[in-house]
């Protein structure tokens, strides 16, 4: 009995022709800079259903380049309008409590990263700074103004949630304190309960 062998493909004017095995591989080399083997497909229904999402598809990076660009021009119209109603301004100072970690799970080790503790030795600390710039996240959706509380940050660092009143100076750097210790005892009880 003969083996059946697969027909050649047409797909935005490229022929797509199976191995000798009867396996389709993807004509946009999508998978170079992976590492792994190129996947294969056996039916064209597969072979067809990958190249209608494949990234390196031209008619879909020129999508993906359309709809970012929709994206980034909804969240310029709206910067100026969440602008002037935002509570904090250049040259204004915020104070915030900023997350260190000191001693991370993993650390080098010879030629390798080992796992040396289950959980990170975090720090807390006060930070006070003065704004000298606004930013803005590019999100992967089209943001609402409702939205931009979360996509804002100020001096490439501190985001919107982060900052503190700054009155209240002392009382923030008692929570950085209590946040530390907090963090310890978790940190031994976890310990105890392994």
């Amino acid at each position: 009995m003969l083996k059946k062998i697969n027909p050649s493909i047409q797909f935005n004017n490229i022929t797509i022709k199976p191995d000798s095995l009867g396996y389709y591989k993807c004509p946009y080399n999508c998978n170079k800079n992976t590492g792994y083997p190129s996947p294969k497909w056996k039916t064209e229904k597969g072979i067809l259903n990958h190249l209608s999402k494949c990234i390196e598809n031209p008619e879909n990076i020129l999508k993906n380049k359309i709809e970012k660009n929709n994206i980034i021009n909804k969240l310029e119209s709206l910067k100026p309008i969440y602008l002037q109603n935002l509570k904090y301004k250049l040259g204004d100072e915020i104070a915030y409590i900023k997350k260190i970690i000191i001693k991370d799970t993993t650390e080098w080790n010879g030629f390798r990263y080992v796992k040396v503790r289950y959980e990170p030795i975090i720090e807390y600390e006060v930070k006070k700074e003065t704004i000298f710039m606004i930013s803005f996240i590019i999100p992967d959706y089209e943001p609402k103004l409702e939205d931009l509380d979360k996509l804002v940050y100020f001096n490439n660092t501190v985001y919107l949630s982060d900052i503190h009143i700054t009155e209240d100076y002392d009382m923030l750097c008692k929570k950085a304190e209590e946040l530390t210790k907090l963090d310890e005892q978790n940190r031994e009880f976890a310990s105890l309960c392994r």
